[in-house]
């Protein structure tokens, strides 16, 4: 045997005595890594242990091959995809999404906060409203300014001249000052009464110019459901989103489901000398309270989104005819949604005076702009127990309406006119590398912030607005994260030894 065979043999057998060593330094790593970084990858050929499939797969195109990058192209305005963390107690992670887009103007990449209130963390991969501007450009950390004309020169110096007449695009940032101001407004010297009886949560929003915020609410237990039934409320500045106000009032003391009515309640409502703007009350009520009168000084007060509205024998038996029982209000939105619980309040309706039937209790009857083709559409029940969703607002009489959004305020997107503003402020940073149109952007995420589920997934979802209605396409060449925490040291072995 010449030496050259036995160094061989020799080298053979230390790769063969060291396989298994690196196999399972290899796994350590993996599994725990004691250097604090760790980086997986996902190229859409090769399945990943820890990052998943774009999903659903009916919003993603097959597998192609372009510039040697395997991709698959995103078809739906919303997609998302999973991060299956190792066994480690990991603190940050970096995304870094290699992605085409040609003609899309925005892309963004979101993690998953909270699941009950289905939020997201949410930053800007592209925008080519700021990447395309030819206005003066500042940008501070995250946050990017562009102006029309070069006013300030600093990003703080803007915020604090912010008025009503202050016309900013903005997109991704959520902390402007929402200013609004009605021009001529005078207090009213008469009390407001809505005598329409509504069940459960309610939202609205009404005007303060430096005067009190007064509300009486006269409310009854409805007993049809177990536990205990605060009458909870909640008061918001929309000027900043500051709450200023909690309270609540016990139940009635009966939580068996009697069925049952309580005698009538009330909650008193009084907070003196507010500043003048918006502010939003939050009724958080559950389905057994039954709100049968509101009194208040305030001249304007708008719902939000839903009523429910129950001035209706199934839940006051006192009411002895239908006239009593009937309700007419009036919807600024374009979309108006109207159903029914119960048999018994199967009814004709009218809108704009013209007559439909809700004929159904498990059907949600739907309008749209064929129907709702005013300002301000007048809607008719003889019988009332209907939940009405609107994607505008909801009033009682057109005295009482007003915008509770600002006016010089408005996302940015396609169809807005940019001429008609004199600012865009978005939360985005447009640090990227670019290689022949394929660009790569990375992201760093609070991995402490965000939920896992029962998997040790964590839930990513890229997204671009309008993408699907517009026929476009974004291409994804890869997904890869890298995983960050504290390094196992010796010194922290040993702390943690004594310490057992």
């Amino acid at each position: 045997m010449n030496k050259n065979h036995q160094k061989f043999n020799i080298f053979l057998k230390i790769i063969i005595l060291l396989l298994p060593l690196l196999i399972f330094i290899w796994l350590l790593n993996k599994q725990f890594a004691p250097f604090g970084k760790l980086e997986v990858k996902y190229n859409f050929k090769n399945e990943s242990p820890f990052i998943s499939e774009i999903y659903p797969e009916e919003r993603v195109d097959i597998l192609k091959l372009e510039d040697g990058k395997n991709y698959k192209e995103i078809l739906d305005d919303i997609v998302y995809f999973d991060l299956k963390l190792p066994r480690s107690s990991y603190q940050s992670a970096k995304v870094k999404i290699k992605f085409k887009n040609e003609d899309q103007s925005i892309f963004d990449l979101a993690a998953l906060t909270s699941e009950e209130q289905w939020s997201f963390d949410t930053y800007t991969l592209e925008n080519k409203f700021i990447d395309n501007s030819s206005w003066h450009k500042i940008q501070a950390e995250e946050l990017i300014l562009l102006q029309k004309e070069n006013k300030f020169k600093t990003i703080g110096q803007f915020l604090k001249s912010i008025s009503s007449k202050t016309k900013i695009a903005y997109y991704n940032y959520n902390k402007l000052p929402k200013i609004v101001e009605i021009d001529n407004y005078k207090k009213s010297s008469e009390i407001l009464e809505i005598n329409h009886a509504l069940r459960g949560s309610h939202t609205f929003y009404t005007y303060i110019d430096n005067e009190d915020l007064a509300f009486d609410f006269t409310y009854q237990d409805l007993n049809r459901a177990e536990g205990e039934d605060l009458f909870k409320i909640n008061i918001v500045n929309e000027k900043n989103g500051e709450l200023i106000k909690q309270a609540s009032k016990e139940d009635d003391g009966t939580n068996i489901s009697s069925g049952k009515l309580s005698t009538e309640n009330t909650f008193n409502l009084n907070i003196p000398k507010l500043e003048k703007g918006v502010y939003k009350i939050n009724l958080d009520l559950d389905d057994d309270i039954i709100i049968k009168k509101i009194e208040t000084k305030q001249k304007y007060i708008v719902f939000e989104k839903k009523m429910y509205l129950a001035k209706s024998d199934e839940y006051l038996p006192e009411i002895d005819s239908e006239d009593k029982m009937s309700v007419d209000f009036y919807n600024t939105g374009l979309n108006l949604y109207i159903k029914t619980d119960h048999q018994n309040s199967l009814q004709k309706i009218s809108i704009n005076d013209r007559v439909f039937e809700i004929d159904n209790t498990n059907k949600k009857f739907d309008y749209n702009v064929d129907v709702l083709n005013e300002n301000f559409n007048k809607v008719y029940s003889s019988k009332s127990d209907l939940i009405v969703e609107s994607d505008g607002y909801f009033v009682f009489a057109k005295d009482n309406y007003f915008d509770p959004k600002p006016k010089n305020l408005a996302q940015l997107s396609d169809d807005l006119n940019l001429e008609n503003f004199d600012y865009i402020l978005a939360k985005y940073n447009p640090n990227r590398e670019e290689n022949n149109n394929w660009k790569e952007v990375t992201t760093k995420f609070d991995i402490i912030k965000l939920p896992l589920n029962k998997d040790q997934k964590i839930k990513f979802r890229l997204s671009s607005p309008n993408l699907k209605d517009a026929e476009n396409k974004i291409k994804i060449s890869e997904i890869s994260v890298l995983l960050e925490k504290e390094p196992v040291t010796f010194n922290k072995i040993l702390k943690k030894l004594k310490r057992e």
